[in-house]
């Protein structure tokens, strides 16, 4: 009987071992695995040059042109806040933080 557990054992060795192993997802350079969502570009250095995730928390959007009452910016919405790219500005003027339902 004892001489079946080496047996055993290799027989599991292998099995494991023949396994396809799982691979992830490849991460994209700017994107969030929890979110899946980009963040490059100016809004990627204003984001971590003011405070990064403990601030403004994750992107809950890729950046987009919205229309406000002052015209077309690009903005990406994130957990805490908005951010508005004004490349008419100068830096650091050229992010200004908008308001949520603006």
């Amino acid at each position: 009987m004892y001489r079946q557990y080496p047996i055993c054992f290799c027989v599991l060795f292998l099995l494991c071992r023949l396994r396809a192993p799982v691979e992830a997802a490849p991460a994209m350079q700017g994107s969030f695995g929890y979110t899946r969502y980009m963040l490059e570009g100016r809004l990627r250095e204003y984001w971590d040059s003011t405070g990064g995730l403990p601030v403004f928390g994750f992107p809950l959007s890729d950046d987009h042109l919205e229309r406000t009452t002052d015209g077309a910016f690009v903005t990406q919405v994130f957990e805490r806040n908005r951010f508005e790219y004004h490349p008419e500005k100068a830096a650091p003027y050229d992010m200004l933080l908008g308001r949520f339902g603006q």
